[in-house]
């Protein structure tokens, strides 16, 4: 399984294809594909450090960074 989004949905591997390359290229395209549409620029977020790494390889820069905390209800 595999996709990715500008449009809110976001990137996925399944966990057994990850580490190959297969992320950055789907961001990659995702990328190109904005910029055929005349897009001219994106936004991301991701909790995930690696897809933070893939993101900063790409070209995108932090600008901020937010916490979320979750409280279990018993």
């Amino acid at each position: 399984i595999a996709f990715t989004s500008f449009v809110g949905i976001g990137t996925a591997v399944h966990p057994n294809y990850r580490r190959k390359g297969i992320a950055t290229l789907l961001k990659a395209g995702s990328i190109a594909d904005a910029q055929r549409r005349g897009l001219q620029g994106q936004t991301t977020s991701t909790a995930s450090p690696a897809m933070q790494k893939v993101l900063e390889r790409l070209g995108y820069g932090r600008t901020w960074s937010e916490i979320r905390l979750i409280r279990a209800m018993e």
